[in-house]
This record gives structure tokens, sequence and C-alpha cells, in this order.
């Protein structure tokens, strides 16, 4: 599964939020006894893919935001994991709306090898 959203607000868009809400139900994407390691869904693989207004140093230690690592969290833990995927490193495009052409294009191939090594 790849979920792909720009961060608003530290989180997903509520409609990505109440997708995973209707979607993800009791009864499909987990059920008592069936959780984390022994979820539902083993064997499949989960990537977070995120777009951010902040550069690169608004989420480094120290600075306004934070790392992503942690804001990311919970989706990666009590939503991917929670059912069982094995979760990838996250793909984040800092700055998406205002970089140059050339980040873009870094961007878009950076993307590129990242889904064909979740499909590999």
């Amino acid at each position: 599964m790849i979920v792909i959203f720009p961060l608003w607000w530290g989180g997903m868009p509520a409609i990505l939020k109440g997708w995973f809400d209707r979607a993800m139900a009791a009864g499909f994407a987990y059920v008592d006894g069936a959780r984390f390691d022994k979820g539902l869904f083993p064997g499949k693989r989960g990537l977070i893919a995120v777009t951010t207004g902040g550069t690169p140093q608004r989420f480094s230690t120290g600075d306004a935001y934070g790392p992503i690592g942690p804001i990311l969290a919970p989706l990666r833990r009590l939503s991917l994991e929670y059912m069982g995927m094995k979760t990838l490193e996250p793909f984040v495009a800092y700055a998406a709306p205002r970089v140059d052409d050339a980040a873009r294009k870094a961007y878009l191939d950076d993307w590129r090898g990242r889904v064909a090594e979740a499909l590999g």
C-alpha cells in the first residue's frame, strides 16, 4: 500500500483519514488477536510519501517541526504496521511547492526509484 499526501497541520488530510476509517475497518483490516506481527496483511509492504511546505531545515532536530519520523510515526505504526504490513522508510519531498525544476526532477527520480524498490 502506498499512501501519498501533502502534510497538513502535522498529519494526513481529513479526507484520507476518513478513508482509512471506512476502508480499513474492523473485520477487514484487523480483528481481535490479529494485529502488528500477527496482522491480516503479512508479507505486504506499506510506503508513506509526503510533500511538505517546510524545508529540510525546518524538519531537523531542534528546528520548528522536528524530525519527520516522529510526525509520521502514528500513521506508520498505528495504521500500516497495525494491520501487519512491513513499512518502508517514508519518502519526503520537502518544500515541494517552492523547489526549482532541478530539485523537482530529483524528487521525481528519487520517487521512481523508491517505487521500484517497493515493488521489487
